[in-house]
């Protein structure tokens, strides 16, 4: 929008459509009215019309960025795990080492429960 308002020249085009007028059935139901209104602005701008509504694409955009979200901690737990896999690896491996340098006998049942 800052470009916008630096620009010298903004040109617009606008486009005037006409009135419409909801008829005795589609002053009764507002859902006819809204899908005959929704086609009058397609067919004007050549568009494809669909029947998404605000509240269906605004929780599509929140689901894709849970999906995100979700996707970014799996990677994180990931990561969590392999160096928790690690730091016991590397515990076990300098028990046993320890244990042999100093001539003791540690391979008992309890250091791998």
């Amino acid at each position: 929008m800052f470009r916008m308002f630096m620009q010298f020249y903004n040109f617009i085009e606008v486009k005037y459509l006409p009135v419409v007028f909801p008829s005795n059935n589609q002053k009764e139901n507002a859902l006819h009215f809204a899908e005959k209104t929704s086609h009058a602005l397609a067919s004007a701008f050549n568009v494809v019309e669909t029947s998404h509504s605000y509240g269906e694409v605004m929780l599509q955009m929140r689901a894709s960025q849970l999906k995100q979200i979700f996707i970014y901690f799996s990677f994180i737990n990931a990561y969590i795990f392999a160096i928790i896999f690690i730091f016991i690896f590397a515990y076990r491996y300098f028990i046993i080492v320890f244990c042999l340098n100093q001539g003791v006998m540690c391979l008992n049942s309890d250091m791998w429960t």
